[in-house]
């Protein structure tokens, strides 16, 4: 019993450096062009532009309406709502990390 007990620690110890090395990797901010450089205003007018529902067709919906920051960064739904109560056919994705994405539904 002591050997398969030694041998699942040696496991669970291998897959956890492992994914340790995979998540230092991982880059600490979104990466952004030489001559359009990240700043406290584009951050703030970014906040502003995601919560404004006055950019939907009907002045109902925001981005973050689907795409909720404190549930993940997306709607928790099978299918999303959007104006007017219409669903689409998917789940709003997350936008976590979205900066590093560069295509998105490859459907």
């Amino acid at each position: 019993m002591s050997k398969i007990r030694s041998i699942v620690s040696a496991i669970a110890l291998a897959s956890s450096v492992s994914v340790a090395s995979a998540w230092d990797a991982l880059p600490t901010k979104a990466p952004a062009p030489a001559n359009n450089p990240t700043t406290a205003a584009k951050v703030e007018l970014g906040r502003i532009l995601y919560h404004d529902p006055r950019l939907s067709s009907t002045g109902t919906v925001s981005c973050a309406s689907c795409h909720n920051t404190m549930l993940g960064g997306e709607d928790n739904r099978p299918n999303s709502m959007g104006v007017n109560g219409q669903t689409g056919g998917r789940s709003a994705p997350t936008v976590w990390n979205s900066a590093f994405n560069e295509v998105q539904f490859w459907d």
